[in-house]
């Protein structure tokens, strides 16, 4: 893919205000590219993974997230970064309660629930999360993320329906919104998903609050930007919405009444 083109293409149509970020899950240090940053080693912090994403996105940052880089513990276990003790009896109950403390369920089986719902990949089999602002990304992106308005959304919608006709899907938490859902979920379903920005993502990377995420399959993504040319398109349905402007307005009724006496001055 011409990332560069296809970032192009998308700012161009939906007037983003931030570049689309590419992610990646690397398997080994050898697809971990030579200048991504390392946040331990360059900025002698560790940070969440949707801070991440904000820097890609803001700063303009390619970043390699290690296990020693995430200071998100939640994000950290689904990733495989960090695992129960193999000798730890009932592992799931000991997480489902450490959650629990948080306040996000009522009680432990509703806890146990949320968490069968999350998404997650096998200890070990993550290397390094692979962060980059699309147009630079040194690497074919997994997962593409979108952060848009809702209105650019809609277009984001119209275009993944366009190639199938399925509508596009959301699965909702309040919590682990780009990390979990937008990332591991997208890679688990293999298809788009509208995504709520999570707490993390509104404490930690600076999501706005008229931000809302499209996280795409990298697989997709070009046909999608491509789709955002012909969805709608020839009828107006556009970004910036296109008003309707072609209709005579009711006057108000002193001018109403100002016309009824006046007559054509030629």
């Amino acid at each position: 893919m011409d990332l560069d083109a296809l970032n192009e293409t998308l700012l161009h149509r939906l007037r983003l205000q931030t570049t689309p970020v590419a992610v990646k899950l690397a398997r080994s240090a050898d697809e971990v590219p030579r200048k991504a940053r390392r946040p331990h080693r360059t900025l002698g912090v560790r940070i969440t993974i949707c801070q991440a994403f904000g820097m890609a996105r803001r700063y303009g940052w390619t970043l390699a997230l290690c296990a020693d880089d995430v200071a998100c513990t939640p994000a950290a276990l689904c990733y495989g970064f960090l695992r129960p003790p193999a000798d730890m009896p009932n592992p799931q109950d000991a997480v489902a309660e450490a959650f629990l403390t948080m306040g996000y369920t009522v009680d432990l089986d509703a806890q146990r629930r949320e968490l069968a719902s999350f998404p997650t990949r096998p200890p070990g089999e993550v290397y390094a999360v692979l962060v980059a602002p699309l147009d630079k990304a040194p690497f074919e992106p997994d997962v593409v993320l979108i952060y848009a308005n809702p209105a650019q959304l809609v277009r984001l919608v119209m275009a993944a329906v366009y190639p199938t006709g399925e509508r596009v899907r959301g699965e909702f938490a309040g919590i682990g919104g780009s990390c979990l859902d937008g990332v591991l979920g997208t890679l688990r379903d293999g298809r788009p998903r509208v995504i709520l920005p999570g707490a993390g993502d509104r404490i930690f990377s600076g999501t706005q609050d008229d931000e809302v995420i499209m996280a795409v399959p990298g697989p997709q993504f070009a046909a999608i930007v491509d789709a955002l040319g012909k969805a709608g398109h020839d009828q107006g349905i556009r970004y910036p919405p296109m008003t309707f402007l072609a209709f005579e307005p009711r006057s108000a009724a002193a001018w109403q009444h100002l016309a009824a006496f006046l007559e054509p001055a030629a």
